[in-house]
C-alpha cells in the first residue's frame, strides 16, 4: 500500500504509528481526540508530538518526529480524508458520464465527511448541518435543476447513499475519514493518499465554474502520482527513487485528453493555494512537452515526514538564501 512506510518500524513503536497517524489535532498548543474531543495533552512530552515511551529507541524517535511533521502538516492544512483509486486507472473509466467541475465537486464533496460514519457536513463544531437533497444544490454550487440532475448521476453511480431522512453518505471505497484499521475490505486492495480537507476546500469555495475544470486536474492525476514523491510518474508505486519513471506534460495532456500540452499547462498554473501553485514543474531541456510534474503536498500527500520535506522544498517560495 502506500501510507508511511511502518514496516521499517517495529513492535510498540509501529502499534503507536499507525494509531496516531490521524486520530488527533493541535490547537493552542494542545492535542485534541479528533473522534472524541478530549484534550489528549498528557500523551505527549513537552506538547510535541513525541508519545510517551519507557523506552525510546533510535528508530522509534525517528518515526515519532516523522510522526510530528505529518501531524504539523495535517493540522496546518485542516487535517485529511483517506482518497482510494487504482493505480494508473483514469477516474474517467470510472466515471466517463461525469464532466470535469463535477469531478472537483465529487473531490469537494470527500473532504466534508463525518468521521467514521461517512454523512456529508458542512460547518464546524456543534453549527454542522446535514447536506440533503433539499441543500445539495448550496453546497455543490449549482443551480436547483442542474444540481437534482448532478445527485441522481452521483446516487445511480454509487459515490453517494441518500438515507431515509434524505442525508448523503459518500461511498467509504472512495473517501474515508477515520482509523486506518477500520478501512472496508472492499479497498483493502486500492491505494489511497491523504487529501487535505482544508486546503481542498478553500480550492472549491474560491473557484467559479470556469476553475472548477482545473481543480478537476488534482483527482484526475491521482491514479498516477508517485506516492512517496508526489511526482506524476507511470509508476507511481514505485519506492525507489532512482527507479521512478516521470510522466512528461505531454504524456500528462494525452492521459488527460488534452490535444494541447500548452493548455494544459497553462490550466494547471491557474490552480493556486493562496500564492503558492497547486502543480510544480521541473525540466532539462528546451522542449517543454517534455516537462515533468509534481504536485503540491498541501493539496495530497502519501509519504512520510522525512518526504513531505523535501517535496514541500519544491514549493517553498520563502525559504532563505544563503
Amino acid at each position: 500500500m502506500n501510507h508511511i512506510n511502518y514496516d521499517k518500524y517495529k513492535g510498540e513503536t509501529r502499534e503507536k504509528m499507525i494509531k496516531q497517524s490521524q486520530n488527533f489535532i493541535i490547537k493552542d498548543n494542545k492535542a485534541y481526540d479528533l473522534l472524541t474531543g478530549e484534550d489528549i495533552s498528557h500523551l505527549y512530552q513537552h506538547q510535541w508530538l513525541i508519545p510517551v515511551m519507557n523506552k525510546v529507541t533510535i528508530n522509534s524517535k525517528e518515526a515519532f518526529k516523522s510522526l510530528k511533521v505529518l501531524g504539523e502538516h495535517e493540522a496546518m492544512n485542516g487535517q485529511f480524508v483517506f482518497a482510494f483509486f487504482t493505480l494508473t486507472k483514469s477516474i474517467t473509466d470510472m466515471f466517463p458520464d461525469i464532466k470535469k467541475p463535477d469531478i472537483a465537486r465529487l473531490m469537494y464533496l470527500g473532504t466534508l465527511i463525518e468521521w467514521e460514519s461517512g454523512m456529508l457536513k458542512t460547518g464546524k463544531g456543534k453549527a454542522t448541518t446535514s447536506v440533503t437533497r433539499s441543500n445539495f444544490h448550496e453546497v455543490v454550487k449549482l443551480s436547483k435543476n442542474r444540481s437534482y440532475v448532478l445527485l441522481n448521476q452521483f446516487i445511480d453511480s454509487k459515490v453517494l447513499i441518500e438515507n431515509i431522512h434524505n442525508e448523503l453518505i459518500m461511498n467509504k471505497e472512495l473517501f474515508y475519514r477515520g482509523h486506518k484499521e477500520n478501512f472496508n475490505v472492499t479497498v483493502k486492495n486500492k491505494s489511497f493518499t491523504r487529501m487535505f480537507r482544508k486546503t481542498v476546500q478553500d480550492l472549491f469555495n474560491n473557484a467559479d465554474g470556469r476553475q472548477l475544470s482545473s481543480i478537476a486536474n488534482i483527482y484526475m492525476v491521482l491514479p498516477f502520482l508517485n506516492l512517496h514523491t508526489n511526482i506524476v510518474s507511470h509508476n507511481p508505486d514505485e519506492t525507489d527513487i532512482d527507479k521512478i519513471i516521470p510522466m512528461t506534460l505531454g504524456e500528462l495532456s494525452d492521459v488527460l485528453g488534452y490535444k494541447d500540452y500548452r493548455k494544459l499547462k497553462t490550466t494547471l498554473n491557474n490552480v493556486k493555494i493562496g500564492d503558492e501553485y497547486a502543480f510544480g514543474f521541473f525540466f532539462f531541456d528546451k522542449d517543454k512537452r517534455s516537462m515533468k510534474i509534481v504536485v503540491n503536498p498541501d493539496i495530497v500527500f502519501a509519504g512520510d515526514g522525512e518526504q513531505l520535506g523535501l517535496v514541500k522544498l519544491m514549493f517553498n517560495k520563502n525559504k532563505p538564501k544563503h
